[in-house]
């Protein structure tokens, strides 16, 4: 029963990570279900699940140590430079690694800032998606709830656009003018 849970759920997290666009290597996958077999990665994931991060700064460390071909000045230069700046590194980098990995993430749908209509392109699809909807009866409203729901975008930045949609076919078909030139 417990080994089918752990499968499913390894299944469920390749496939989230695969969407979300940063597939899990199958290396990676192997590491971890051999290291969950470990009592000791099982206490430290447990009790201390902060060092892991910490356990993966050195392990990059250390491997890069040991294929390190430089110079003995040189390596002992990097590492009076390293000890120097290490607790620097590791905040500012870990800071930067990890809001790059949130933007590269999907966005939960609803949930958050509603996404704005920024391209002509994309006002023009809002616009024809209401007069799809008007002309299959829905009223003006119903038709800018749906669209809005279909473009994670609020039912007001829908009517905006509807309501500019002169100047939004123009500036399409003018941008359209200029990427065929």
């Amino acid at each position: 029963m417990r080994k089918k849970r752990v499968q499913e759920a390894l299944q469920a997290l390749i496939e989230g990570f695969q969407e979300a666009g940063t597939p899990i290597a199958e290396a990676t996958v192997e590491f971890v279900t051999k290291a969950l077999k470990s009592p000791r990665f099982l206490q430290l994931l447990v009790e201390q699940p902060e060092q892991l991060a910490v356990a993966s700064v050195v392990a990059g460390v250390l491997f890069e140590a040991g294929k390190n071909n430089q110079p003995e000045e040189r390596w002992r230069q990097d590492l009076q430079k390293m000890k120097k700046e290490l607790p620097y590194m590791l905040r500012s980098g870990l800071q930067a690694g990890v809001k790059d990995h949130i933007k590269r993430l999907p966005k939960k749908p609803g949930s958050g800032r509603y996404r704005l209509l920024k391209t002509p392109r994309d006002r023009k699809k809002a616009c024809d998606r209401v007069s799809k909807y008007v002309r299959e009866g829905d009223s003006l409203r119903t038709a800018y709830e749906k669209v809005a729901a279909e473009l994670n975008c609020s039912p007001r930045t829908i009517q905006r656009a509807w309501q500019q949609r002169a100047q939004t076919f123009q500036q399409a078909a003018v941008t359209k003018g200029v990427t065929q030139s």
